[in-house]
């Protein structure tokens, strides 16, 4: 069957029910088990294919946090293509992110008898999607892209299914009316009344509070400054929150851990409240735990998972430092925390200055030569 004939073919409507999830784009590369989905989406105004130099880059196609509510779509030809996906989604899967990948696969008659570049992608998906199906009904392609959008939504976790090239050129007239349910926005969790009070309260008698942003900080990033600024306590970004506000940032004292800053340790080993935003870092061994410990986070499972948590405070991170800010915070006494916070300032500049290359860096050619 020619690729240009337009008609209604099952690689067609997976591409529209993608559309109707708010897909924008697709990421992938070209193949001749995902031909037919190239030229469904060349054929649909709603989506555009981007062509990727590698699986592995397109399937890292996730989107902000406030934008959770739409998916993401990737897509790689059977075999080696499918398998280039793989470490992108585990990618997006650690960073709680809703993907689907689409995967082409050999031709139905073709399956279980070693056919060039046959590979079992229901087994190699089975540990990172939240959702794994193959179509092999074209009846069921709408349903089972459905599914698919709606549970990565759902779960924000990678969703994978596969498409035989048979079934991807196969007539859909027959296609049942499946209705989507495309959600415009998530609603926030909002953190308890009674909790923020008594998160007040604790930060009303620190005497050197200290904040650990993580990557759910980031949508909230100027609130997240406001109330640094107001109750006097240095930033410590993670590495997936490297972006929430310059280095050069008066209350900014780098990252944590080995990747991490010495002001930043110095920091952490003479707070008495670390107030842990958005973030379920990972290695405990560097965090105080002889400090309070107050952590917001809407993940439930998060909180209380690397440290003995004071406060645990389960919803949405901007609406919890929102709260925070309308109590109009009333910091206590912090003169000794702030000479121990210009005292990390200096040695944030002199490890910024130690760390700049003595000699000039040799170029490429001559590190292959």
């Amino acid at each position: 069957m020619a690729y240009g004939v337009d008609h209604l073919n099952v690689a067609r409507v997976v591409v529209q029910r993608l559309a109707r999830y708010g897909v924008r784009q697709v990421f992938g590369i070209p193949g001749d088990a995902v031909n037919h989905l190239v030229n469904a989406i060349r054929q649909e105004e709603e989506i555009e294919f981007v062509h990727v130099a590698h699986e592995e880059s397109g399937s890292q196609c996730q989107r902000p946090r406030q934008a959770w509510a739409e998916a993401r779509a990737c897509m790689g030809t059977a075999g080696p293509g499918a398998i280039h996906l793989l470490n992108g989604l585990y990618d997006a899967s650690k960073d709680r992110s809703p993907v689907v990948a689409i995967t082409g696969q050999v031709r139905r008659d073709k399956l279980g008898i070693n056919a060039h570049q046959e590979v079992d992608l229901h087994e190699l998906f089975a540990d990172v999607a939240c959702y794994n199906q193959m179509i092999t009904d074209p009846e069921s392609a709408a349903a089972i892209i459905d599914e698919a959008c709606r549970t990565a939504i759902a779960r924000r976790q990678p969703a994978h299914v596969s498409l035989p090239d048979d079934v991807a050129s196969s007539s859909a007239l027959k296609q049942p009316e499946v209705g989507s349910a495309r959600v415009v926005g998530l609603s926030p969790i909002h953190p308890p009344a009674e909790a923020i009070d008594e998160a007040v309260r604790l930060i009303a008698q620190a005497k050197r509070p200290l904040i650990l942003a993580g990557f759910g900080a980031l949508a909230v990033r100027d609130r997240v400054l406001q109330l640094a600024e107001q109750i006097n306590a240095p930033i410590i970004k993670t590495l997936k929150a490297k972006a929430l506000c310059p280095d050069e940032h008066l209350l900014t004292l780098g990252g944590l851990g080995l990747l991490g800053t010495l002001p930043a340790v110095l920091a952490m080993r003479g707070c008495d409240l670390l107030l842990m935003l958005g973030t379920d870092y990972p290695y405990p061994e560097f965090l105080n735990h002889d400090a309070r410990i107050i952590q917001i986070d809407h993940e439930y499972a998060s909180i209380g998972r690397r440290a003995n948590v004071t406060l645990p405070i389960h919803g949405d991170c901007g609406l919890a430092v929102k709260a925070l800010l309308d109590s109009r915070l009333e910091p206590a006494d912090r003169h000794t925390w702030n000479l121990t916070r210009n005292t990390c300032s200096c040695g944030s500049k002199s490890w910024t200055t130690s760390s700049r290359p003595r000699v000039r860096p040799s170029g490429p050619r001559r590190c292959a030569a």
